[in-house]
This record gives C-alpha cells, sequence and structure tokens, in this order.
C-alpha cells in the first residue's frame, strides 16, 4: 500500500506542468501560427554523427528485454531501473566534464534536472505497477502512445507538426500492437490509466531533455537525471521490501548490462539527439524499441519471428520512417 501511495505522490508532483513548463523556451516563441506555417519545420544543423547515435540508442533501449530475462526472479523491476540510473549517474560523474558541469547549472538547469529525474523515476514506477494490473500488450501500446503527446505539446505550443508525423505514428502503434501479441483479454481500468500516465511522464521526460540540452552537455544532464531518479528509486524499492543488494555474480553482470546498455547507450544516446533532432521524433525513434528487442532475440536466443511479427515489425519501421 505504501509503494502505491508513493507511485501515485511522485506521478501527481511530477505531471503537474509536464508540457506547460518544462519546454520553457517554446514560451518565449510569438511566431503567430500563420507565419510559422510559411518556414520549414524545425531546421536545423544536424552533424553527420547523429543518426549513427541514434541507431546505436535504439538498440540500447532494445536490449532491455534480453537483460531481464536474465535476472527475472532475482531482481525486482524497481531495483534494476534504480540500479541502472544510480549506475549512470556514477560513471558520468567520474568523468571531470559532468562533475564540473553539474558543479556549474544554475537555479533553472538544477531544478529542471531534478524535475526530470523524477519524471523518469515516476515513469519506472507507474509502468512497472502497470504490468502488475494489466497485459503486457496494452501497456506497451499505451506507453508507445508517447511520441503523440510530444507531438501535442509542440503543436500547442505553436510548432509546425507535419501530417505525416501523425500518420507515421498511427502505424507505429499499429505495429507496435501487432508485435505484441493477440490483443484478446480482459481490461484493467486501473492498469490501464497507469500505463498512459507512464507514456504522458516519458513525454514529459523527453520534454524536458529538449529544453536543458540547449545549454546543458548531455553526460552533464544524465548525471543530474539519474541522481535525481536514484533518490526517488532506492527509497521505493525499500518501501516495497526489496533487496536492492546480495545478487548473484550473474545477476550483478547483468544489472552492469543494464547500466551500459539501455542506460548509457540508450537513454544518453537519446539524450545527446534531443540537441540536433525535435523532441517528437526522438519520441518517435523510442517505437522502434520492440523491433530492437526482437532482432536481438533473433541473434542471441534463436528466436526467429514469425511472419505476424516480421508483418508488425515492417509496419513499426515505416511508422517510425515517417514520423521522421
Amino acid at each position: 500500500m505504501r509503494s502505491q501511495l508513493l507511485c501515485t505522490a511522485i506521478a501527481v508532483t511530477a505531471a503537474m506542468r509536464p508540457f506547460a513548463a518544462l519546454p520553457s523556451h517554446s514560451r518565449r516563441r510569438t511566431v503567430p501560427r500563420r507565419a510559422a506555417k510559411g518556414n520549414a519545420v524545425e531546421k536545423r544543423d544536424v552533424p553527420s554523427q547523429v543518426w549513427p547515435v541514434a541507431a546505436a540508442a535504439v538498440m540500447g533501449i532494445s536490449s532491455s528485454a534480453a537483460l531481464a530475462r536474465g535476472v527475472a526472479g532475482e531482481a525486482a523491476p524497481v531495483v534494476i531501473a534504480c540500479w541502472r540510473v544510480a549506475g549512470a549517474s556514477a560513471l558520468n560523474l567520474a568523468t571531470r566534464r559532468a562533475r564540473r558541469g553539474v558543479a556549474a547549472l544554475d537555479g533553472r538547469d538544477a531544478t529542471l534536472a531534478a524535475r526530470s529525474g523524477l519524471l523518469l523515476a515516476a515513469h519506472f514506477l507507474l509502468f512497472f505497477e502497470a504490468l502488475r494490473r494489466t497485459s503486457v500488450l496494452r501497456s506497451t501500446i499505451l506507453v508507445g502512445l508517447c511520441p503523440l503527446w510530444v507531438g501535442l505539446a509542440d503543436r500547442i505550443s505553436g510548432r509546425e507538426v507535419p501530417d505525416a508525423f501523425w500518420l507515421g505514428c498511427a502505424s507505429a502503434v499499429a505495429g507496435t500492437a501487432v508485435l505484441a501479441g493477440d490483443a484478446s483479454g480482459a481490461a484493467a481500468v486501473t492498469g490501464d490509466a497507469l500505463a498512459a500516465a507512464s507514456g504522458v511522464l516519458w513525454a514529459a521526460y523527453i520534454l524536458a531533455g529538449r529544453d536543458a540540452r540547449a545549454r546543458v552537455g548531455a553526460s552533464t544532464w544524465q548525471a543530474g537525471v539519474c541522481l535525481a531518479a536514484t533518490c526517488v528509486l532506492a527509497p521505493a524499492a525499500l518501501l516495497r521490501g526489496d533487496a536492492l543488494w546480495g545478487f548473484s555474480r550473474r545477476t550483478s553482470l547483468l544489472l552492469a548490462g543494464f547500466v551500459l546498455g539501455p542506460q548509457l547507450v540508450g537513454h544518453q544516446g537519446l539524450t545527446y539527439v534531443v540537441k540536433y533532432l525535435p523532441a517528437r521524433q526522438v519520441a518517435a525513434l523510442t517505437l522502434l524499441e520492440p523491433v530492437g528487442a526482437t532482432a536481438l532475440a533473433a541473434l542471441f536466443f534463436g528466436e526467429i519471428p514469425t511472419r505476424v511479427a516480421c508483418f508488425g515489425a515492417a509496419l513499426v519501421t515505416a511508422g517510425v520512417f515517417a514520423a521522421l
């Protein structure tokens, strides 16, 4: 009961101003919508390394499912999330650049980093709680609506969002449903609501990163955000009665893999590219996670996807490319 109350309190606090307050630079933009439509959509110089980093980031977050297999039954999901953000924060802070960057954060960016860490922690907590109350399929689809929330936030703030983005996201979400499996099964209203809220928090987290990355380096930002998230997830795990240490050597190595793969390569890679790509495109890239997970399962576990799964993966991939 305590853990559920904690999840609710975090969600309410973190979602107080998910779209209006976080992308503060968008409020300074006073270009009328009709004038904005005459311009290209968020044109910016994109360095050549951005797309390879984005591809690596997608594979990084996709590795989470494969790693979770190895720790299933020994480490609770909240503990996994706690160690991955704690490890990422520690490794970033081990570099002089990140330490100097964190120390130099002004009040505005320090507050934004703390709020983003709260959003990330709340996203993890609500998603894991949703998995206990509804099916994996429904959770996957509802969390996968994240790009739509980011696109809606852009639209509200006066940014032009092309029709191709909406159509691409619709195709990608449909493909995610096909990949997830059979859509049958009883609905759980509470679980669905938690999964949907988790997707909104993830969208707000991406928007916060977009705002901060105009001024803060990727390693500095991730160090501060992950440290704030650790301060939430560690007490949450203890309140739930989950063990934070005492694991086997194999599980400890897999937890280190979570730090290096999903967090440093995955999340930090997305943090890097959000400086150069619109936030809605970065959010759309995350829809490729189940496609990457399917590819990794085929490569390392010999799980050849069915024709239906291949069709779903094609829908997701085509949708994401359309959204870009």
